[in-house]
């Protein structure tokens, strides 16, 4: 009842905040031509791997989402942004699997070079609610501060910091001797990550990232959520025909746990490798609605025999941009 409750209240606060503000500060209503951005999405698709897990047990699912930015000129170097995401998933078997995850926040952009470089400080609150499923529901608080350079009209760099504070509803933390205790689990990551983005070739546009965490939890028990993960991605945005669009997203993440130990091994610690690959094709029926199919395939390899899956999700559904 607490996590429903804190739902609802949390999905009107978003909804109603950004139209309180804009409401506060009407001096500045010319500073840009739209400041708000709204997108919706209705898909359904199916997952043939809902659990990610061995069972490789498959599930059809239904999922809805909706966004809403809003962007304000403080003066000519600051500019203040708020937003707030929903989005709700319910299978139709892998009932454990339902989720509705929320975040808000606010962030400031403060120009330090003109049309160069941007400081971009943010601070996001996310709430992860499994009505089914108490004991992975969670909030998370994030700070977030990066640098947004332009390095040429067709280059654009991004470094940033962030620290996040994830802590979870009615999961107990166990001790070093395995024993629960009355306290929720925690966990604190830190991560830093490299982003450029480039025009390469007429109508497609190039992301290279990297990103290391690392994840201390307060769980003793062999340090279980313990670990330094770095990921590597590449994406790639294109234009088939003018009404026709894409993207292709390629990412590989190495996880290497501080104490996990295998479950027949106990002087081997488990390490992971984490392969995701995603295509997805949008056709603009009309300037605000498209039809989009996306494909993502899941692959977990891993030293522990375990923890290793692999899975394919495929959805279709009507994309909503006003």
């Amino acid at each position: 009842m607490r996590a429903a409750a804190r739902s609802i209240v949390f999905l009107l606060c978003g909804m109603v905040l950004p139209a309180l503000v804009s409401g506060i500060t009407p001096e500045t209503a010319h500073a840009a031509d739209s400041p708000w951005k709204v997108r919706a999405s209705v898909v359904s698709g199916h997952d043939n791997n809902a659990t990610l897990d061995p069972t490789r047990e498959g599930d059809f699912f239904f999922q809805e989402s909706a966004s809403v930015d809003y962007r304000r000129l403080i003066n000519k170097r600051l500019q203040a942004r708020l937003g707030y995401d929903a989005f709700n998933v319910n299978y139709m078997d892998v009932t454990d699997q339902n989720a509705l995850f929320q975040r808000g926040g606010a962030g400031l952009d403060t120009v330090l070079i003109p049309k160069k470089t941007v400081l971009e400080t943010d601070y996001t609150y996310s709430f992860v609610y499994f009505p089914r499923n108490d004991s992975v529901t969670f909030d998370e608080h994030e700070v977030r501060a990066g640098l947004r350079h332009r390095f040429t009209d067709a280059v654009l760099l991004r470094n940033a910091y962030s620290l996040s504070h994830q802590a979870f509803d009615s999961r107990k933390l166990r001790g070093a001797d395995a024993v629960l205790s009355g306290d929720d689990r925690e966990d604190t990551r830190h991560a830093i990550e490299h982003e450029v983005g480039f025009k390469l070739i007429e109508r497609t546009y190039w992301k290279l990232l990297h990103q290391r965490t690392w994840s201390d939890s307060n769980d003793l028990f062999h340090d279980y959520y313990d670990y330094v993960a770095d990921k590597y991605q590449v994406s790639v945005a294109f234009t088939v025909i003018p009404k026709v669009q894409s993207f292709l997203k390629l990412s590989y993440e190495r996880r290497d746990y501080d104490n996990r130990p295998l479950l027949n091994d106990d002087t081997t610690v488990e390490t992971d490798d984490i392969y995701t690959a995603s295509l997805a094709c949008f056709y603009k029926i009309r300037k605000d609605v498209s039809l989009g199919a996306i494909y993502t395939y899941r692959q977990k390899e891993s030293n522990e025999p375990t923890q290793r899956y692999s899975g394919s999700l495929s959805t279709l559904g009507l994309y909503y941009s006003f």
